[in-house]
């Protein structure tokens, strides 16, 4: 999907433009189509790397259809509603809007209509949520040949940048604050053996 590919290529290029050196985190970009291919792309990507990421925590995040901010949801159920996000994961990125005065809806009680690759993914036992952006009754751009590059909402997809950077923020804050607490625990036990 044409707005989840350009978000997703910005922030890697933005990351390393800027010099950005993650401690505890490694980012990594997926594209694995549009629309129903990528749902395929997805799958095949589970299928193939099913044991290649299992090793340490591996956190997917998709962003799907970013059309407007006013439409801005963390997809807490996906696939038409069978299938439910890592919460966990979905609530850091409900926290990362409210961090950058984004808002942003849950589907936690309506679910949506329609799927993303999150959903595949989350099939495939990967820990994972998407974020999506547009309204789906809308029937000028949804599943139509008129979502075009002319149609993107630079201001919609500003805002879900913003989101994702504090989002890779809080993780990596997290995983750090982590580390910091098994290196303290560890030298309390060594301290301990030395006594």
């Amino acid at each position: 999907e044409l707005t989840g590919a350009t978000l997703s290529v910005a922030l890697m290029k933005a990351l390393e433009d800027e010099g950005v050196n993650l401690e505890n985190i490694e980012i990594g970009v997926f594209l694995t189509g549009s629309k129903n291919a990528g749902h395929r792309g997805a799958k095949a990507l589970c299928e193939k790397y099913k044991n290649d990421f299992y090793d340490v925590p591996t956190l997917l995040y998709t962003f799907d259809n970013i059309h407007n901010t006013k439409d801005l949801q963390v997809c807490y159920k996906d696939m038409h509603g069978f299938v439910k996000a890592n919460e966990l994961i979905a609530d850091l990125m409900m926290d990362a809007g409210d961090a950058v005065n984004v808002p942003l809806k849950d589907n936690k009680v309506m679910s949506s209509l329609g799927a993303t690759d999150a959903g595949a993914f989350r099939m495939g036992k990967f820990m994972s949520v998407a974020v999506t952006g547009i309204n789906a009754f809308d029937e000028t751009i949804y599943n139509t040949n008129l979502d075009t590059v002319d149609t993107l909402n630079k201001e919609a997809i500003a805002d879900c940048f913003k989101v994702a950077v504090k989002c890779i923020e809080k993780v990596e804050e997290i995983l750090t604050m982590e580390d910091e607490h098994e290196h303290h625990h560890h030298d309390h036990e060594e301290h301990h053996l030395h006594e």
